[in-house]
Parts: C-alpha cells; sequence; structure tokens
C-alpha cells in the first residue's frame, strides 16, 4: 500500500534472516559476512540492479553504509559510518572530499503512469549548507531530474522537493537516485523518501484503481 519506493530509507541495520529458529522458536539473523554478501548478492540481481553496481553495494555495506545505498563517487573519496538519530536510532554519516558524491540508490519508477516525484529528507550537517538530488537514467551520465536542496543546519531538518522526469526517459529502465554534497564536508541522513507525485495520502494510486 506504501507509495515510497525506496529500500530501506531509515538507513537502519538491515537483517538477513538465517532460516533458523532459537529454541524458544524465535527467528535467528545472519552474522556471517559471506553469507550476508551472497545473500546481498542474490537479492540485488533478482531486483534488477545492474551488474556493475552490485559488487560496489557489497563494498559500500561492509565499509559502514546502510544496506542497499552505494556510494555515489569513488571508494577513496567518501567515508561512511554509523551515526546517532534524533531518537537514538541509527543515522548515516557521509563524509565527501568534493562536491558530486554522496551516496545512491538504485530503483524501477512507474514512470507509466507519473513523471513527478517527492522526495522527503530528515538531516544535518555540521559543515554544509546545501544538496543535490538528482535522478539517473541507467547508463545515463545526466540527471534527467534535478533539485536543490537548501538550509542544512546543525540541527534536524525535514527538507521536501520534487523531481519531474524528462519526458525522453525511458519508462523501462531502472533509475539511480543520489544525495550529493556541495563541496567537501560531512553530512548525516536519518531518512530519505522517494514517493510518485500522484500518490493517495502516502498510499500509491493503483492500490485505489479498480482492477479490469
Amino acid at each position: 500500500m506504501d507509495a515510497q519506493i525506496l529500500r530501506n530509507p531509515t538507513f537502519a541495520d538491515f537483517p538477513f534472516l538465517s532460516g533458523q529458529s532459537s529454541p524458544d522458536g524465535v527467528a535467528t539473523f545472519q552474522s556471517d559476512p559471506v553469507k550476508i554478501a551472497a545473500e546481498l548478492r542474490s537479492r540485488a540481481a533478482r531486483l534488477g540492479w545492474p551488474q556493475a553496481e552490485v559488487e560496489r553495494l557489497v563494498e559500500s555495506r561492509s565499509d559502514g553504509l546502510a544496506c542497499w545505498w552505494t556510494r555515489e563517487g569513488a571508494r577513496k573519496a567518501i567515508r561512511v559510518s554509523p551515526d546517532a538519530g534524533p531518537s537514538g536510532g541509527r543515522a548515516q554519516r557521509i563524509e565527501t572530499s568534493g562536491a558530486g558524491e554522496g551516496i545512491a540508490q538504485w530503483a524501477y519508477l512507474p514512470l507509466h503512469r507519473v513523471r513527478r516525484y517527492e522526495f522527503e529528507l530528515f538531516a544535518r550537517s555540521p559543515t554544509e549548507t546545501g544538496l543535490v538530488v538528482s535522478l539517473y537514467a541507467s547508463g545515463a551520465e545526466k540527471p534527467c531530474a534535478r533539485a536543490m536542496v537548501k538550509g542544512l543546519s546543525r540541527e534536524w531538518q525535514t527538507f521536501r522537493g520534487t523531481l519531474a522526469v524528462e519526458p525522453a526517459s525511458p519508462a523501462d529502465a531502472i533509475y539511480r537516485l543520489a544525495i550529493m554534497a556541495n563541496g567537501a564536508g560531512q553530512i548525516v541522513l536519518s531518512r530519505c523518501l522517494l514517493r510518485p507525485a500522484d500518490h493517495v495520502g502516502g498510499a500509491g494510486k493503483e492500490d485505489f484503481e479498480p482492477l479490469d
């Protein structure tokens, strides 16, 4: 029912079930990094991630980036680590060495139905005052949609904006949502949501339409 598109939008510690239970019948979670990496590769392939990006996904998680997010830029240029959220939960710290660096995630968009998307960020920064949020089609070097986020500070704030995908952008391609810094510094994110603009109170519009 939720129209939200991204996986792990709260940058939480993403669990992988082990397939086993404790003696009390409680499901247990995988802790072996090799098995987690194998499961992550398998899931990413099923979700249609570009093959070249799958290892970057595994690499980013092992370095401290929340599961289902990857670096937007070179590994050596972007440091990632867990941080504390406003309510004590997990947040994500990203340290960039220059403009155009940050984090990203691949996802399919319902472009057959709508070309406008609403994003919501809960963020703070001790050094940056702005961000850039962009969408890229697979294989494209230039964004098909772009929005500026201004007014970051040391305090947690909610930022909202709209991404309008160009009409010529293919409807059947996978897209990369990128959150990028304007320069060298640190950004801390606690939430990143992405919804089609035709959602109904946060729920997917197609869930309300009758079947043929």
